[in-house]
Parts: structure tokens; C-alpha cells; sequence
């Protein structure tokens, strides 16, 4: 009996401990999604900086994390707007597509700059920033 209770016992912590990492990656997520919404906000204001990517990884990290967050987040103006349609459709406004391209082609200008004497990831980021341009260009439809 003693090994039984023992058994137990130890599946009663490791229990616990799978609940703790849990609670851990929800907070984790909640936390995420809340600067992730930040920064799609600031887009909002400041062109450059895109938005939708970032709403669209606040609506990931709600739905993951907490389903009273998630109807919260779905239930604002900012996710109708920026969202909404972009999820239904594959649409987004000019506005969207040249803010997220200039942020993305700031972003791999500075990483083939320090990439300046390596060709090979030069050649790699050349690679991935012709695959994004591709789908902003024709994946993703341009709302009218």
C-alpha cells in the first residue's frame, strides 16, 4: 500500500508542476499578445510601422491564452478594422501592404548591411525579402 500512496504522490507533483508551466505559458502568451497589441497600435498612429502583423499576432496569442480575452480583443473596434477582413478575405489596404514593406525592407537593408563581407547570407536574405515582397505583392489582395 505504502507504494501505491507513493505513486501518488509523485503523480500529484508532477501534476502540479505540469499546471505551474501551464499557468507560465499562458501568462507568457497574455503578455505577448498584450505588446504585440501595443505595437499594433503605435502602427496605427506611425506609418512605418506596420499593424496588422501585430494585431494578428495578438488575436493568436488571446486565442491561445484566454478565451475572455479572446472575445474581448474580437469585440474592439481596432480587430474589426485591421483584422476582421484581412482574415476573411486576404485583404488589406494599400496603406497596410507600403507600411509593412518599407518596415520590412528597412529591416533586411540592415541586416544585409552588417552582412556586408558574407556573401552567403547576403544571398539568403535576398532570397527571403523576394518572398516577402512576393506574397504582400500577390498573395495578399489589395483592398479596394
Amino acid at each position: 500500500m505504502n507504494n501505491k500512496n507513493l505513486n501518488l504522490n509523485n503523480y500529484d507533483i508532477i501534476s502540479k508542476k505540469g499546471t505551474m508551466s501551464k499557468k507560465i505559458y499562458k501568462l507568457s502568451l497574455i503578455g505577448l499578445g498584450f505588446i504585440s497589441l501595443v505595437l499594433g497600435i503605435i502602427g496605427i498612429l506611425i506609418p512605418i510601422l506596420p499593424t496588422t502583423p501585430f494585431l494578428l499576432l495578438s488575436t493568436i496569442c488571446f486565442f491561445k491564452s484566454s478565451a475572455k480575452l479572446d472575445s474581448w480583443f474580437k469585440n474592439t473596434k481596432i480587430y474589426k478594422k485591421h483584422v476582421d477582413s484581412f482574415l476573411e478575405n486576404k485583404t488589406m489596404d494599400l496603406k497596410s501592404k507600403i507600411s509593412i514593406i518599407i518596415t520590412i525592407t528597412l529591416l533586411f537593408s540592415i541586416g544585409f548591411y552588417f552582412a556586408k563581407n558574407i556573401l552567403a547570407i547576403q544571398l539568403i536574405l535576398a532570397f527571403i525579402y523576394i518572398i516577402h515582397l512576393l506574397y504582400f505583392t500577390i498573395y495578399i489582395k489589395t483592398k479596394k
